[in-house]
């Protein structure tokens, strides 16, 4: 529905992701919400990618194997979904924090109030 997409795309604009594994994180994050499935195969996953205006990863199921690797997700029977590790850095990850890194502020506080 030309709605849901519609929330796709702003949630997919707040949550700003740069590589490639975090696009398609909170692609699976959004689509999971908007289909009350949790694991989708590659032309799924490209389908919401075209949607989205967006274009999809040269070799997806690179990105797929990469994310599996870092312990954001898993593919099975074909199908991949988002694991713990995944559903965490869209939900609390992104946006990034603009500006510095949160460790740089902290030194930098304590080197300013000695």
């Amino acid at each position: 529905e030309n709605s849901d997409w519609k929330a796709a795309i702003d949630f997919f604009s707040e949550k700003a992701p740069s590589s490639q594994n975090e696009k398609v994180a909170v692609i699976c994050y959004k689509l999971a919400e908007l289909t009350k499935r949790d694991a989708f195969d590659g032309n799924e996953i490209h389908t919401a990618f075209k949607n989205l205006g967006m274009k999809t990863p040269t070799s997806l199921t690179s990105v797929l194997g990469n994310m599996a690797t870092l312990g954001l997700g898993n593919t099975t029977e074909g199908k991949f979904k988002l694991g713990f590790r995944g559903t965490q850095l869209v939900e609390h990850d992104l946006p990034k924090k603009k500006g510095k890194d949160d460790r740089l502020e902290r030194v930098h506080f304590r080197v300013s109030t000695l």
